[in-house]
């Protein structure tokens, strides 16, 4: 209702227009220097090398993609985005794919405020596929998208979410670019699977060059620790489960007598 009221008494156009000027400024987050592990400086090193090679013939030869994996807590996503971001700096230009448009959502508003951001574009799976609605659009099935040819650098966020059609779908669009755009796939397929079909996307990335993260869990208690990397790689016992919870509320009695 304030932006209406505002809008509807504009003295002139003059001022209507200084309005929409404001409007269009988007506000970006200060970009922040970060201590990376050596493991993500092995992937922050592996793209810049892989996005500086000029000749074709050098491109020809190199694998052009690479699978980052890893579990929760070792910052996939925050390497993706300073690879985003880095490699916009340089004037190349990112596509970052996610499953959902939440995440769309999240990433565009980590972009910081450098020069070149306007370089990286983030996008669901199902628009860069170009999905057409229903109705006349349906007529066409399957048309892959030409806009992949101004990219030089793909980054694909949670692969473990796509369905087969979908990631068929993109890595033939993917490998048909005659410029040969370097392929960065993040992923953990101990977490959320495709709601229809999966299993292709995990049998591509096995045949990738793969660099894993390390997991950094926010605890320091020998016993939690053991725990959380136990659980990520099968369902916990019934007496594993049993032990944690008799810990737990003995730790809550011995917090409460020393409050008292």
């Amino acid at each position: 209702m304030l932006l209406l009221v505002r809008v509807r008494n504009c003295a002139d156009d003059a001022e209507y227009q200084m309005l929409r000027q404001q409007w269009d400024t988007v506000s970006r987050p200060q970009y922040a220097r970060r201590t990376w592990s050596p493991k993500q400086e092995e992937v922050l090193g592996a793209v810049a090398y892989a996005v500086s090679l000029d000749d074709e013939e050098q491109k020809r030869l190199h694998k052009r993609c690479l699978f980052v994996s890893g579990g929760p807590g070792s910052g996939k996503s925050a390497v993706l985005l300073e690879v985003a971001v880095r490699s916009a700096k340089g004037g190349i230009r990112v596509l970052i794919v996610c499953p959902t448009g939440q995440l769309v959502h999240s990433f565009k508003s980590q972009l910081p405020e450098v020069d070149g951001i306007e370089n990286v574009q983030v996008d669901t799976i199902h628009g860069v596929l170009r999905y057409k609605r229903q109705g006349p659009d349906e007529k066409v099935q399957w048309a892959p998208p030409s806009a992949l040819r101004r990219i030089d650098l793909i980054l694909v966020d949670e692969a473990s979410q796509y369905d087969n059609k979908e990631w068929q779908r993109f890595a033939q669009s993917v490998a048909e670019q005659p410029h040969l755009p370097y392929v960065v796939a993040v992923a953990d397929f101990q977490q959320l699977q495709p709601v229809v079909s999966g299993g292709l996307c995990q049998n591509m990335l096995s045949g990738w060059p793969r660099v894993e993260l390390d997991t950094v869990y926010r605890t320091s208690d020998p016993d939690q620790l053991l725990f959380l990397n136990r659980i990520r790689e099968r369902q916990p016992a019934r007496e594993a489960l049993t032990h944690r919870k008799n810990n737990y509320n003995h730790f809550k009695q011995c917090s409460a007598r020393c409050m008292i």
